[in-house]
């Protein structure tokens, strides 16, 4: 899992607040790498719920749904916490996200 947030340090401490991880020094390209994998299209949407959540920095209305690539699972508002507010996700993800290319990606979900 990657993107989930707490509301208030009281509210499950183990999960980081998004203002905690924002890098406006983050690579731009790396950046928009990110964000573009993370609104593939043909990743498949894990669960839709009933309400949006909204964004932990700027409180708009932030998707409503799950996302995942077969290996890690993220709301689907993710791209708007890296576009809007330069939020650098972890290492491990980002490092993932680079280096699955598509083929190898829908070969592993789909089995061809």
């Amino acid at each position: 899992m990657v993107g989930y947030w707490r509301l208030r340090q009281e509210d499950l401490p183990n999960l980081p607040h998004p203002a905690e991880l924002v890098d406006p020094g983050w690579d731009p390209k790396v950046r928009r790498k990110i964000s573009t994998y993370l609104k593939r299209p043909a990743f498949a949407l894990t669960y839709v719920y009933a309400g949006y959540s909204p964004c932990r920095l700027c409180g708009l209305p932030n998707g409503c749904a799950e996302r995942s690539d077969g290996v890690f699972v993220w709301p689907e508002g993710l791209a708007h916490y890296v576009d809007a507010h330069d939020v650098r996700l972890p290492d491990d993800f980002v490092e993932h996200a680079l280096g699955t290319p598509w083929t190898r990606w829908w070969r592993r979900i789909w089995g061809t």
